[in-house]
């Protein structure tokens, strides 16, 4: 059987919204890219990191 490789849709550059970062740094901490302490969202709350509600214990 011929397969054909899987195409992985373009990600943004530059995200404009929360889905598009979120998007993009799942991909990204998944491939190996990016740090999870690095993110600008919460992979858990789906929230910008700023306005997650677990934030002060990350700073710890």
């Amino acid at each position: 059987m011929n397969r054909s490789p899987q195409i992985t849709p373009a990600l943004p550059l530059f995200p404009r919204t929360l889905a598009d970062a979120l998007l993009a740094e799942d991909h990204a901490e998944d491939t190996g890219w990016l740090e999870p302490l690095d993110r600008m969202t919460c992979r858990v709350h789906r929230r910008w990191a700023r306005d997650c509600p677990a934030r002060h214990r990350r700073a710890s």
